[in-house]
């Protein structure tokens, strides 16, 4: 699939004026109390779909820890179906359309989405992104814009592979796991160099949680581990922190169903006093 130049991804003004309206009046639920004070938005990787973070979702639900309040569905810079309700916050799932695309399909429809969040009033949100959704996550931060945005305050990106070359399309013969250095990655693929040159912009207020898994050579058996571990080089270590699993729970696909991770993600974003039995 070719490509578009990063120019090419702005959101055109007035589709982003009514896709506020658009979100408050086309819902078929109606939660209840919120169970959170900002929306935390739940974003899959390649070819992710309802299956993807819906059941951590739904073990979020059942532990006591949130509501799902919305599924959104994005389409590139479009918003194509909501079911839910976005006026209350709480957990949202997110879905592409493209699930295959590359991370610049991603990116305008999370502007899009946060944009309209911006609109109903949401001026902070919070993030749990699993990998190809996490690289997207952190090229969107890299052209946040504070006007018209929320603020991400916590950002938890789980086996996110931020210097692969192509995120999503790993050759599982051959894993991209290149050496971290104090300064960073002995190489730096075209993907990770863009964010590297652009991390000033990433706002100084998102703190980051980066979970990875490591089952042998360094790998999750899908990604390598200094992959993932090369978000430390890209923001600030009082912001920054990391957790490794070990064990079969900590394979690429099976680290959002791992109850461990559910409760070091619900406690980083801020729940209190958790319950429930893992």
């Amino acid at each position: 699939m070719t490509r578009r130049k990063w120019g090419q991804v702005l959101i055109g003004a007035g589709i982003l004026a009514g896709g506020g309206y658009w979100l408050a009046h086309h819902s078929s639920h109606h939660p209840g109390t919120s169970n959170w004070r900002v929306p935390v938005l739940f974003i899959p990787g390649y070819n992710g779909n309802r299956f993807s973070l819906g059941p951590m979702i739904r073990r979020f639900v059942r532990h006591g820890w949130g509501a799902q309040v919305a599924t959104v569905w994005l389409d590139q810079g479009r918003i194509t179906r909501v079911q839910g309700e976005l006026t209350t916050s709480d957990l949202i799932q997110v879905l592409f359309v493209q699930n295959r695309g590359p991370v610049e399909v991603q990116v305008p429809g999370l502007r899009v989405l946060l944009r309209t969040l911006y609109q109903l009033g949401r001026k902070e949100v919070k993030v749990v992104a699993h990998s190809m959704g996490g690289v997207a996550l952190l090229h969107y931060l890299v052209t946040h814009d504070v006007h018209q945005e929320p603020a991400i305050k916590q950002a938890v990106t789980i086996a996110a592979p931020f210097n692969d070359t192509d995120p999503g399309k790993t050759d599982w013969a051959h894993i991209e796991d290149y050496a971290l250095t104090s300064t960073g990655p002995t190489h730096q693929t075209p993907r990770y160099r863009h964010l590297h040159r652009n991390k000033v912009a990433i706002p100084a207020t998102t703190r980051f949680l980066n979970v990875y898994g490591e089952l042998h050579a360094h790998t999750d058996g899908s990604v390598g581990v200094n992959s993932v571990r090369a978000l430390r080089h890209l923001v600030a270590a009082s912001r920054y922190q990391e957790h490794r699993f070990t064990g079969v729970g900590a394979q690429h696909s099976l680290l959002h169903q791992n109850a461990a991770v559910d409760r070091l993600v619900a406690t980083f974003l801020g729940r209190r006093g958790l319950s429930g039995k893992d």
